[in-house]
């Protein structure tokens, strides 16, 4: 797993990257009002791209990991059953933009939202073969893709948005680089097994499933969004929530490789019935979890003013208190995350269509509670709570379905070093520039006390990274074909 994730991992910090560069140029460039404008776009853009990665996505991840002779007969049914349901969700968001649009009490974002749609059916016809790339464990392919991707929506977005486009241009950016990625899936795929032992009906059954699960996910991760602009109606506190949500989503992202690692090699591991290596790889996936995640989501909560002024600019740092509360929030949601991954390689999607259910539900009811007396804030502490809550319920199904030890405690040594650099941020916050080498320092005094109380072992690292380098240096241009 670690493997996988190390080829993954290249490709989600390419997308980090160039992700927060673009929201930085537009919040900049357009302001909070039109950033605003483009929050709620993009909410409903990130809303169908959850549905498709983590129903197509993984429903073809782990029936492809399960039954590799039968990968071409998978993706050929899949590539028929989302290109009926690109077409539907396609006419669907044409035909109710307006009633949408009026719903958010402001008419303009129909055009918005219609022209968004167009990218529906491209974005589910490419991860149809990125999700078979990941069953099929070709994580150097389905990385080349992801890099180019990435690059293409940044430098579309951007130029089309310097030429006088604004929003506009941004979801034509969008667009080009999702049809540039269905492009280089199609042409790096390379087709798998037969017909033997397949079954499309379990097939398009679970995806239907975990559709359903993803549009719950989705929803609970946005609807405080959407509910700020619903509610408050002013397109500057929705552009200065939009900027609160994106920070904090950075862990989410962070530790995307180990979730889209995770779920064709435990699919594997629970259909052997390998129950020593299923606790293993989940105790692992919780291990980097908190390396990744505990202290970078610490450091920022102590130093968000600072923070959200550096990124975006003065004009955003009334939205640095939301900021701590929805960093909170990040860390149940990235544990959440990881926790699903495991429910769905075990194949249990209807606990997860119940646990979604009950997320929204909690969600909205906290929002109605919180929104209108603490505004962004109380926004932000609805998320978290829901995020919250959502972790523990994953979280004890998961430990008395597949954990039988107690918790390590190297999680302990985690928890202590990510403590310890959060109360230096607390003590000392730099401004500008200086705020970056502050972060680089705070990191590397985590990663020392990791080695201190050896919960790193140097030469185990060394070893790894050569082996990792080796299989991937194995799969570049003119070594292979990238699969």
């Amino acid at each position: 797993m670690l493997k996988g994730a190390f080829f993954l991992s290249l490709s989600q910090v390419v997308s980090a990257l160039t992700s927060l560069l673009m929201q930085l140029y537009l919040g900049r460039t357009l302001g909070p009002e039109l950033y605003g404008v483009y929050g709620v776009i993009n909410a409903f853009i990130v809303i169908n791209e959850m549905m498709l990665m983590r129903g197509i996505y993984d429903t073809l991840s782990r029936f492809t990991a399960e039954k590799e002779e039968a990968a071409s007969a998978i993706l050929s049914v899949m590539l028929k059953a989302t290109a009926v349901l690109g077409l539907t969700l396609c006419g669907l968001y044409l035909l109710f933009a307006p009633r949408l649009a009026s719903l958010l009490n402001d008419p303009e974002l129909s055009g918005y939202i219609k022209l968004s749609s167009f990218s529906i059916l491209v974005s589910l016809l490419s991860t149809v073969y990125l999700g078979a790339f990941n069953g099929l464990r070709r994580f150097a392919g389905q990385a080349l893709i992801f890099m180019v991707f990435s690059a293409t929506r940044l430098v579309a977005v951007i130029a089309l948005v310097y030429y006088g486009f604004a929003v506009k241009g941004v979801v034509i950016g969008l667009l080009i680089s999702e049809i540039v990625r269905l492009i280089m899936a199609r042409g790096l795929y390379r087709h798998t097994g037969t017909n033997v032992g397949f079954r499309s009906r379990e097939l398009t059954g679970f995806a239907l499933q975990l559709i359903i699960i993803s549009f719950f996910s989705a929803l609970v991760m946005y609807v405080d969004l959407l509910a700020v602009k619903a509610f408050i109606r002013k397109n500057l506190e929705t552009g200065l929530y939009t900027s609160a949500v994106t920070i904090s989503r950075i862990s989410a992202i962070l530790i995307m490789p180990v979730t889209l690692a995770m779920v064709p090699i435990l699919s594997k591991a629970i259909s052997e019935g390998d129950a020593v290596l299923t606790e293993n790889r989940i105790r692992q996936a919780l291990r980097l979890l908190l390396m990744l995640i505990l202290p970078v989501s610490l450091i920022a909560i102590a130093t968000s003013g600072e923070c959200i002024s550096f990124l975006y600019g003065d004009r955003y740092a009334q939205a640095s208190t939301p900021l701590k509360i929805l960093l909170a929030g990040g860390i149940f949601l990235s544990g959440k995350a990881l926790m699903y991954s495991v429910i769905v390689a075990a194949g249990h999607p209807l606990l997860l269509i119940s646990i979604g259910l009950f997320s929204l539900i909690t969600e909205v009811v906290l929002l109605m509670l919180l929104l209108g007396k603490w505004g962004l804030s109380g926004a932000a502490a609805a998320s978290t709570i829901t995020h919250l809550l959502g972790f523990i319920v994953c979280y004890v199904y998961v430990s008395r379905r597949f954990m039988t030890r107690a918790a390590p405690y190297s999680l302990v040594r985690i928890i202590a070093a990510s403590l310890l650099v959060y109360f230096a941020a607390l003590a000392y916050s730099p401004k500008g520039f200086a705020l970056l080498i502050f972060y680089t320092i705070l990191i590397a005094l985590f990663f020392s006390l990791l080695i201190i109380m050896k919960e790193i072992d140097i030469e185990t690292v060394r070893i790894t990274s050569k082996e990792i380098w080796g299989q991937f240096r194995d799969r570049l241009p003119g070594r292979s074909n990238l699969t």
